[in-house]
């Protein structure tokens, strides 16, 4: 039965898939962008995933990092990892990589996609903006108008327009 199987084997046998993985894995640590084909990507990405959470959770701990170790090859990736790329993703809870399809290979028809590291800060949910706008327009209790139209002034005579123009023009609509 194939319960729990969900890798793609990629016509490969076992173990080169997992030097397969480890390679690409380095190199995208060491680049924070590869390209390679869809279902590589597809396979790489939540390995890669899984080597950023242990980085990320085992921050300084040895184990963390024989961890990682065990399944990338390269010493360099390993430190790279654990110094650069994971405290920078520290404020994220998932999703570290990113695949961007490029449309299909020419030689061989092959579809081809980019992996990229999303190093990018997140940017705030729905919600968050929702009360971002909702605080933005509004005026606190016992806001004093008079400051208003010293702004209207200063606006005014950035245009070359008369202040009381402004003020008018303001009050009007």
């Amino acid at each position: 039965m194939k319960h729990g199987r969900k890798l793609p084997k990629l016509g490969r046998t076992a173990t080169h898939r997992d030097a397969l993985l480890a390679n690409m894995a380095a190199s995208l640590i060491m680049h924070h962008r590869i390209v390679t084909t869809r279902p590589k990507a597809r396979a790489l990405a939540p390995f890669v995933d899984r080597l950023i959470q242990t980085a990320k959770n085992g921050g300084k701990s040895l184990s963390a990092r024989r961890e990682v170790a065990r399944q990338l090859y390269s010493p360099a990736a390993v430190q790279k990892l654990f110094g650069e790329t994971a405290p920078k993703l520290s404020d994220r809870e998932g999703g570290y990589t990113r695949i961007y399809r490029l449309g299909r290979r020419r030689g061989d028809g092959a579809e081809v996609a980019v992996v990229s590291i999303g190093l990018a800060p997140v940017k705030a949910g729905k919600k968050e903006k929702k009360e971002e706008k909702k605080q933005k327009g509004e005026r606190p209790a016992g806001y004093d108008k008079s400051g208003d139209k010293e702004i209207f002034q200063e606006k005014a005579a950035a245009k070359g327009k008369t202040a009381e123009a402004t003020v008018e023009e303001a009050k009007s609509s």
